[in-house]
């Protein structure tokens, strides 16, 4: 009863009329902001990620998995490593076409990434190994049955395409101008070397900031998962911070872990030092 309540739940935030991509996006952010990842005895199935909100990459592929096929989009279970780990994520057909997800990887506890949404095969083997003989790579045998999946090439439903920043040749300029009109805070999807990208970003930063308009004291930092590089510059001191403390998700309502907000500009930290 808990598990289909909760599925219900999450299902009834929908609005009438979503595109088959926007269901898809609306359910990937509302469990990447109701799981926490936690190894706990319901981790890895999707009970553990919708009632509990507890789980690891079985629990959030498996979730995603059921929300998706009950609204009648069609997705698998993909397992594999990634980042020298056991990993699981989802192939999703969307308007006819397949993409790859990785919810695990995208949920990065205090920032929602997107790197993972929609993605070509191409692209996921960056960093994502898909098992494709019946054996992982120390030679285990998949209790899964395993057969050769299609090969994601098409980019239409993909986040960066239809609603994201894309970049390949970028300067201080144009840089700066993506950050002054998205409120000083902007996610990139960088086309070229995203390590380049950002050590450029780090060293050209005080240029970048007058072209947003900055001017005076700022800090500036990014958080960065695959391609996508979440970059910011932030004027405000953040020294009034308010604890808001952490609250278990129920059938009902969605749960928090515990965080800070900043009375002034109102930014939520997960420690001081985050905010520092």
């Amino acid at each position: 009863v808990a598990f289909n309540q909760a599925i219900d739940n999450m299902i009834a935030r929908l609005d009438a009329g979503m595109s088959e991509y926007e269901m898809e996006k609306t359910l990937h952010d509302l469990l990447a902001t109701k799981v926490s990842y936690v190894s706990t005895a319901n981790a890895h199935n999707a009970y553990g990620a919708l009632v509990e909100g507890l789980a690891v990459c079985e629990g959030y592929a498996e979730a995603l998995q059921c929300l998706l096929q009950r609204v009648g989009i069609q997705s698998i279970q993909v397992y594999g490593e990634s980042k020298g780990e056991n990993h699981a994520w989802n192939m999703v057909l969307i308007d006819g076409a397949y993409y790859l997800v990785d919810l695990t990887w995208n949920d990065q506890k205090t920032v929602l990434l997107h790197a993972y949404f929609n993605q070509t095969t191409k692209i996921m083997e960056e960093d994502h190994e898909e098992w494709i003989i019946g054996q992982d790579s120390n030679n285990m045998i998949l209790t899964c049955e395993v057969f050769d999946l299609p090969v994601c090439t098409a980019t239409a439903a993909n986040y960066f395409t239809k609603e994201g920043a894309r970049i390949k040749n970028y300067t201080a300029e144009s840089i700066g101008k993506l950050l002054k009109e998205n409120g000083l805070s902007v996610h990139v999807f960088v086309d070229s070397d995203p390590k380049a990208f950002i050590e450029w970003f780090n060293a050209n930063h005080l240029a970048i900031a007058t072209a947003a308009g900055v001017s005076g004291n700022f800090t500036y930092g990014h958080t960065a998962i695959g391609r996508e590089v979440r970059i910011f510059l932030d004027t405000c001191k953040h020294e009034d911070l308010t604890q808001v403390a952490a609250k278990s998700a129920t059938c009902d309502a969605d749960g928090n872990i515990a965080y800070l907000i900043c009375k002034d500009c109102q930014k939520t930290f997960q420690t001081e030092r985050d905010a520092s």
